[in-house]
């Protein structure tokens, strides 16, 4: 019965770790992954301006138009970001909150199990003192 109660301890403490886990990462994962874009697109458009030959110090005509289709690709790019991770955490969500559900009715039948296992127990030792 220790045996029974220490894995499905175990097994529940478990669950409920990497269910922290993927809370913590989901509430994480909105400032960092956004922030780390920008710089990737930042660190693009100034590859292919440079590739170009067009330098921020010599200004041409060219780079108005080029910092304006920029910041429209990048503001696209941010919306796209944002509806396919609202779409995604959505999804996420549901999934924790099935987990954690399931871990909940494991734990219930744990311990019912346990309930049973001693009064069934405790019935027997009270047939043989009988």
């Amino acid at each position: 019965m220790r045996q029974l109660i220490r894995t499905s301890t175990k097994r529940i403490l478990k669950e409920q770790f990497i269910v922290l886990g993927q809370v913590i990462w989901r509430i994480v994962q909105p400032t960092l992954l956004p922030l780390l874009a920008g710089f990737v697109v930042m660190y693009l458009i100034h590859a292919v301006l440079e590739a170009f030959e067009i330098h921020f110090l010599s200004i041409s005509k060219s780079v108005l138009p080029a910092i304006i289709a920029a910041y429209l690709i990048e503001k696209v790019m941010e919306r796209v970001f944002e509806q396919f991770h609202l779409r995604r955490f959505r999804r996420n969500c549901v999934h924790i909150a099935i987990r954690i559900f399931a871990s909940e009715v494991r734990a219930r039948a744990n311990s019912i199990g346990i309930v049973v296992i001693s009064t069934s127990r405790l019935k027997q030792t009270e047939d043989v003192a009988d």
